[in-house]
C-alpha cells in the first residue's frame, strides 16, 4: 500500500472515532498554544535587546580605585562632566543612578521605585516618549506600566503636578516612556 492509501485509512479511522481526535488533538492544541504564548512574553520582556540604532557602540564605564581596593564603582557627576569635557573617544555621555529608596505615593502602603538620570540619557538610548517630550526640565518621565495603573492611562496627563508626599514633594508629568521601554527593569518613573 502506497502514502496516499495509508492516508485515505488513517483518516477514515478518526472519522470513525471523533472523541480520540478531540482528547488527541484539543490538548495538543492548548499546550502548543500556552508555550508560544510564554516564549512570546519571555522574548518581549527578557530576551529582546534595547532598540538602540548601534548597540554594539554603547558601554558602561565605572571608576577603579587601586589604592582602596576598588575595582568597579560608579563615577560621580564631577567625573561625568569631566569625561564630557575631554572625552575625543565617545559621542555622548548619560549616567543614571537608582537611589536606595522609594517615593511614597500618596499615603498608599505601596512605594514607586524611580531612577535619576542625566538629561541626555534617553537621546543616548535613542528613546522617545510615547507622550509628552523628552525636555524634562522640572518633570518626570513615567512608566506606561504607572501611567496606567496611577493615572488611569488619561491621554491628558501630560504637564500634570502631582503630589507624591503630601504637599511635601510634587512633580510635573513631562512624558509617558513606550510599553517596550524598561531600563533598568522594574523602574515607574
Amino acid at each position: 500500500m502506497n502514502a496516499a492509501g495509508e492516508l485515505r485509512r488513517t483518516l477514515r479511522l478518526l472519522w470513525r472515532q471523533p472523541s480520540f481526535v478531540l482528547s488527541a488533538v484539543v490538548p495538543l492544541a492548548l499546550g502548543l498554544g500556552a508555550t508560544v504564548a510564554t516564549f512570546t512574553i519571555a522574548e518581549s520582556v527578557l530576551i529582546r535587546p534595547l532598540r538602540l540604532e548601534d548597540p554594539a557602540s554603547l558601554v558602561a564605564i565605572y571608576e577603579a580605585n587601586a589604592a582602596a581596593g576598588v575595582d568597579r564603582s560608579p563615577i560621580s557627576i564631577d567625573t561625568l562632566l569631566d569625561w564630557q569635557e575631554r572625552s575625543r573617544s565617545f559621542v555622548e555621555f548619560a549616567a543614571y543612578q537608582v537611589p536606595a529608596v522609594s517615593l511614597p505615593w500618596g499615603g498608599n502602603a505601596t512605594d514607586v521605585p524611580w531612577v535619576d538620570v542625566t538629561p541626555d540619557f534617553f537621546k543616548v538610548l535613542g528613546v522617545d516618549p510615547s507622550l509628552g517630550r523628552l525636555d524634562t526640565s522640572g518633570g518626570y518621565l513615567v512608566s506606561t506600566r504607572l501611567w496606567r495603573q496611577r493615572f488611569g492611562a488619561d491621554p491628558n496627563v501630560v504637564g500634570r503636578v502631582v503630589d507624591v508626599f503630601g504637599d511635601e514633594y510634587s512633580f510635573r508629568v513631562a512624558g509617558v516612556m513606550p510599553e517596550t521601554f524598561s531600563f533598568p527593569p522594574g523602574i515607574e518613573t
